[in-house]
This record gives C-alpha cells, structure tokens and sequence, in this order.
C-alpha cells in the first residue's frame, strides 16, 4: 500500500480521538499506521529533499484542516481532542472531506 494523503487520514483520525478523548502527533503515528497497514519502511520513508517523514506530515496536515474546520480543538499547545462539531459529523463521515 502507497502512504496515504491527508484527505484520506481524516476520519481514521477523529475516530481515534472519539475513542481516546486526547491525543499528541506522534500518538497518531503507530495506529494510524496499523489502519493503512503501512510497511515499516513506508512510516519512514523521508521526502527527497530530506525536509522531514512523508506520513507524519500528512497526519500534521490532516490534524491541521480538522482544527480549521472547527472539527477538532486544541486544550493545549500540541494536545488535539474531537470537538462536538467533530462528533456530530463523524456520524456521516462520507461528509468529513467535503465539511
């Protein structure tokens, strides 16, 4: 399986978070990685221009869009936690990427 883009990481995200209330970036890492079942080379695997992990990055973009939206809120500096708006919408998530 190719690493997953960001839009695609979404909904796994705000389930993880509806079931474990709190979370920070790098928690996302290993679950994240098991739904995708990525290969421990594609977790690792850097941009060629060696500015960082591919598929952390995308998790950090996806939390990103999630928080604009109003899906997610931040209690703390680095600590992200599902919103109401975030719940409500997880009930039709085919809704996510388009809300």
């Amino acid at each position: 399986m190719s690493i997953p883009k960001h839009d695609d990481i979404r909904i796994p995200i705000l389930k993880l978070l509806k079931n474990n209330n709190e979370m920070k970036l790098k928690e996302f890492v290993e679950p994240l990685a098991n739904h995708f079942n990525l290969t421990e080379d594609e977790i690792n695997e850097i941009y060629p221009s060696g500015n960082g992990h591919i598929f952390y990055d995308r998790i950090s973009w996806a939390l990103s869009y999630l928080n604009m939206a109003g899906l997610l809120d931040k209690p703390k500096r680095g600590i992200y936690k599902i919103s109401n708006s975030g719940l409500t919408l997880l009930e039709t998530p085919e809704k996510v990427n388009e809300y």
